[in-house]
């Protein structure tokens, strides 16, 4: 946040906002927003930095060029302050003389391939010059990747101008600005090694202050509710400051979502007792930033709920040496590294998805299986079931270990081929693999003729799922001496109704055959298993995705 002498906005050229820290590389770099702390980038990745193009220099640094902040609202579009990107002169910059970087914490490490440029600058047509209507929308000049470090953040609706958020309130503001808690007319301490600019993002904690409809924002008379947010703290000590203009004031939701509530826009000095800061309301530009950008309210292209994709590679052969599993199950599962391997990241990926392949089964008169878990005990569960001779595929969501790692237990005795085909890194919530149905102790499920009633199985509130805000769970689906006509069997997942023209599972007479299923749920938290023809079903759920 820039500083404001007397509740009046300073106007500034882009380039002049760092001004102080353009003066020598000999400046300290372990600065930020007041009363914050460093965070990775992967924390606040819709995050960017708005430079100083620096035409005429070979000097890359972006710690002495960066400006402003802003926020990605699309792989394209970056919202900010409309005071970082108008000129002396009170029109909008040229887009060759800013540069963005996203996806890098550390302005320091910032090099030339680093840096996109901009073609497109939008300043809302009643910007005022100062700090009324204090927002603009800039557009890269190419799309970007995303990924966990680069990704947008979603903006609120029109709807919820004078609704939300509700006072007290808690939001994230994040840049690279002054840490000082400075009065109205004093500069970042360059002398100051715990005050001056940030070479490293961090972020502060601060609260809403009065809600959408209270009027006052402490002593800063220049607050208006209706395009305004008031947050922060009266007493001070925390706040954004010079050099966090245009950056996001961030709210999380129940589901852990983050949505742009605000802008950083102005304030009476930085953390001063009585004077909290002013950040711009997105949600009144909420049809603006629509109009011009085409991105809807709270689309994201990009979430942390995104399956990633990878090339399918063979993490496991075993036919080469000895076979996994015992006949009389004693044997020890299998433990198999999977972070850091076959293009899955070492670190901070909660699920994969693999295809498990058992080769030359061998296995006593009831058949043998194999549980693919995060190690420790193995559960009472399955997600590929064998008989002797048989070579036969699932697929498999499979949790991971602290470690990285699953570990592939079989009853009985076998080769195993495991490939790798993807990875979760959050969104979809990992379970250790639990039985939710066996209906091997009672009547089987279908008829040959198709005529029987579907199985309705709880699944919301079981297992680990939770009972409630859940959009689908991760199933292995089993069917158990099959009896079907000569055209076959198959199994339906489904959340319930009537039973949709598809099938989950086929079968023949006498085949015991598992898959893997992503289940949507009812209403209820229910799914519903359509048997044509006859069987007994074992169901286990290895993981949800919430809604």
């Amino acid at each position: 946040m820039f500083a404001v002498a007397m509740g009046c906005a300073l106007s500034v050229s882009p380039a002049a906002v760092n001004a102080d820290a353009s003066d020598s590389n000999d400046v300290p770099l372990d600065a930020l927003v007041v009363g914050g702390d460093p965070v990775a980038m992967s924390d606040v990745p819709w995050q960017v930095a708005i430079l100083s193009a620096n035409l005429n220099s070979v000097d890359d640094d972006g710690y002495l060029d960066q400006v402003c902040g802003g926020s990605l609202i699309s792989n394209r579009w970056i919202v900010t302050a409309a005071h970082c990107v108008v000129g002396d002169d009170g029109e909008a910059a040229d887009a060759f003389t800013l540069d963005v970087v996203t996806g890098i914490a550390t302005l320091t490490d910032i090099e030339s391939t680093d840096r996109r440029g901009l073609d497109r600058i939008l300043v809302h047509p009643e910007y005022d010059g100062e700090f009324v209507n204090d927002i603009a929308l800039v557009r890269l000049a190419e799309e970007i990747a995303l990924n966990s470090d680069q990704q947008p953040i979603a903006y609120p609706p029109a709807s919820w101008q004078g609704a939300l958020p509700a006072a007290g309130s808690e939001y994230l503001v994040s840049g690279w600005g002054c840490r000082a808690e400075l009065g109205p007319s004093e500069a970042c301490p360059e002398d100051d090694p715990d005050g001056y600019y940030a070479n490293t993002i961090e972020a502060v904690v601060v609260d809403d202050i009065g809600g959408p409809t209270a009027s006052a924002c402490g002593a800063n008379s220049d607050f208006d509710v209706e395009i305004m947010i008031c947050a922060g703290d009266i007493a001070g000590g925390v706040d954004s400051c010079t050099g966090d203009s245009g950056g996001p004031l961030a709210l999380s939701d129940d589901a852990g979502g983050w949505v742009l509530a605000g802008v950083v826009s102005f304030g009476f000095g930085c953390a001063q007792v009585s004077y909290p800061g002013v950040y711009t309301r997105v949600s009144a530009y909420a049809e603006w930033l629509e109009a011009m950008s085409g991105v809807e309210p709270f689309a994201q292209p990009w979430s942390p709920n995104t399956f990633t994709a990878l090339t399918p590679t063979r993490l496991l052969d075993t036919r080469s040496g000895d076979r996994v599993g015992t006949l009389d199950g004693s044997g020890p599962a299998y433990r198999l590294s999977v972070g850091g391997a076959g293009g899955v990241p070492d670190g901070d990926v909660s699920a994969v998805a693999l295809n498990v392949t058992v080769v030359d089964g061998l296995a006593g008169d009831f058949g043998g299986y194999v549980t693919v878990f995060p190690c420790g005990v193995p559960p009472d569960a399955s997600n590929l079931n064998f008989v002797s001779g048989q070579t036969v595929p699932n697929s498999v969501i499979a949790p991971l270990s602290a470690d990285g790692d699953v570990c592939l237990y079989v009853f009985g005795s076998a080769h195993l081929l495991v490939d790798v085909s993807g990875y979760f890194v959050s969104g979809f919530e990992p379970l250790t693999p639990t039985r939710l149905l066996d209906t091997r102790s009672g009547d089987r499920v279908g008829t040959l003729d198709g005529s029987g009633p579907a199985y309705r199985l709880s699944v919301g509130g079981a297992g680990g799922v939770p009972d409630g805000d859940v959009s689908a769970v991760a199933l292995n689906v089993t069917v158990v001496d099959g009896l079907a006509g000569d055209f076959g069997g198959y199994v339906t997942v489904f959340p319930c109704g009537v039973p949709p023209d598809a099938s989950n599972l086929n079968f023949v007479s006498g085949q015991t055959v598992p898959n893997s299923v992503i289940a949507p749920l009812s209403a209820d938290g229910d799914v519903c298993l359509y048997v044509f023809g006859s069987a007994h079903l074992l169901v286990d759920v290895s993981g949800y995705l919430t809604s």
